[in-house]
């Protein structure tokens, strides 16, 4: 955003053409801020907030559940070729949850750097220092909605910014 801004009529949209590297610097700014713990999520904390079902005892293919429905996420499918509001596809494309936009609208950058799968935290992925590829997750509304599943990765280099690249911050309490 230019000065700090959103673009008018856009104010509610995910923020977007952000790196890695400004994510992490927005989270750093808003713990010195607030004085609360606010991280990237790793790809771990991402995975678990989107698709598992604590109910069920077992994960979904989707936030929304284990088929597609172009009508609770914001994919290719959906037509629009843009980001939407935060929370439009609110409450059906939630996640158990309750988390809303974990399928579609943008891509967002974890803090985990790309190792293969499945996840081994302490194979130095969560290392911050670390530059080099960064996996993000979710899918954007320019991609096809199996995109949008929760098992699916992507990874970009630190440093790329694109307008389907956006990012969520955790509170640790």
């Amino acid at each position: 955003w230019k000065e700090g801004k959103p673009p008018r009529g856009r104010e509610d949209h995910p923020v977007v053409m952000v790196s890695w590297e400004d994510a992490l610097r927005f989270c750093r700014w808003l713990r010195k801020s607030t004085g609360r713990q606010f991280f990237l999520p790793t790809e771990a904390h991402w995975e678990k907030a989107a698709c598992w079902d604590s109910n069920a005892g077992e994960r979904r293919l989707y936030p929304f559940g284990n088929l597609f429905d172009p009508g609770k996420c914001n994919s290719y499918e959906s037509g629009i070729g843009a980001t939407t509001p935060v929370g439009a596809y609110s409450p059906g494309g939630d996640s158990r949850y309750g988390v809303a936009d974990m399928a579609g609208n943008v891509y967002e950058w974890t803090s985990t750097s790309l190792r293969a799968y499945p996840y081994d935290p302490y194979d130095g992925r969560e290392v911050l220092a670390s530059g080099g590829k960064r996996v993000l997750r979710g899918g954007s509304f320019y991609d096809v909605g199996w995109v949008a599943r929760c098992a699916s990765r992507f990874h970009s280099n630190y440093d790329n910014r694109f307008p389907y690249f956006g990012f969520r911050v955790v509170l640790y309490l």
